[in-house]
């Protein structure tokens, strides 16, 4: 199986997009607001997943907000509803959940689900990684790069721009090399 780990911020939620008014989305009397995304970004994306067939795990911490089975359905719900044609299939754990899972004490970061200072992107796409076996390739896109021992796995996007073409035929080499 091949996945793609994918930021939102700076990756397809861009400059041009972030200062738009939010959209809202509801299910089952929950309602969470969402920025649009930029359509080009979402192009590209969706390119990689039609020529990889690369399933899309969310790394964004947009996950934080979504932390529950049904938060979570709304957050990919957003993302279709925006253009995304990829297979969603789960997140990485939050750093309060790899830090749960290291057995850190109650009260070390900001609570459960709640992101802790001092763990990298790149360790919970490892423990999410650990957790699920059978991936044969992978590739990380974020804007950022605390990816850890995972750097040579990172296409990293520029904020203003999101995944750009180059950026799409970066993940294809790591995905289908």
């Amino acid at each position: 199986m091949k996945i793609i780990f994918l930021d939102i911020d700076g990756v397809l939620n861009t400059t041009d997009t972030i200062r738009l008014p939010e959209v809202f989305v509801e299910q089952n009397g929950i309602r969470i607001g969402f920025n649009l995304l930029n359509k080009f970004a979402i192009e590209n994306l969706n390119r990689v997943t039609d020529r990889s067939g690369a399933k899309i795990v969310i790394s964004s911490s947009w996950r934080v907000l979504c932390n529950t089975p049904e938060r979570f359905k709304i957050l990919c719900q957003h993302l279709k509803n925006e253009g995304v044609t990829g297979e969603i299939i789960g997140r990485t754990p939050t750093s309060g959940e790899y830090a749960e899972a290291l057995g850190q004490p109650e009260g070390y970061g900001s609570g459960p689900g709640q992101i802790y200072f001092g763990y990298c992107r790149g360790k919970e796409i490892q423990m999410w990684l650990d957790q699920n076996p059978g991936v044969s390739k992978f590739v990380i896109v974020d804007d950022s790069s605390d990816m850890d021992h995972l750097m040579d796995k990172l296409v990293r996007t520029i904020f203003e721009l999101g995944i750009t073409n180059l950026d799409a035929d970066r993940m294809l080499n790591q995905l289908l090399d």
